[in-house]
């Protein structure tokens, strides 16, 4: 428990916010980082997301894929934010 509680001191995280590498499609998306947690990376989506209004009106937990997006989510047009998870996984090395 002592352990567990130096590493939340430090700020290193663990799980989910612990950063790894990740694939070059991501960092392209990223602006060149080597590094990111996936919390990191679905918050990057989002303010994509949310920046370009890709949004579906009709249903907002979907979006459409631009150029950018596409390059994360290979052969998907749309994505919703349940399935984004398991396509940020892949990029995580």
């Amino acid at each position: 428990k002592a352990k567990k509680l130096k590493k939340q001191a430090e700020g290193r995280g663990g799980g989910l916010q612990q950063p790894r590498p990740i694939s070059t499609a991501m960092s392209t998306f990223l602006g060149g980082q080597e590094e990111a947690s996936r919390t990191e990376i679905v918050k990057a989506v989002w303010a994509h997301v949310k920046e370009h209004e890709l949004q579906n009106p009709a249903d907002r937990r979907e979006f459409v894929l631009d150029a950018a997006l596409k390059s994360i989510f290979e052969g998907h047009d749309k994505v919703t934010m349940f399935t984004m998870n398991k396509y940020i996984g892949e990029h995580l090395l």
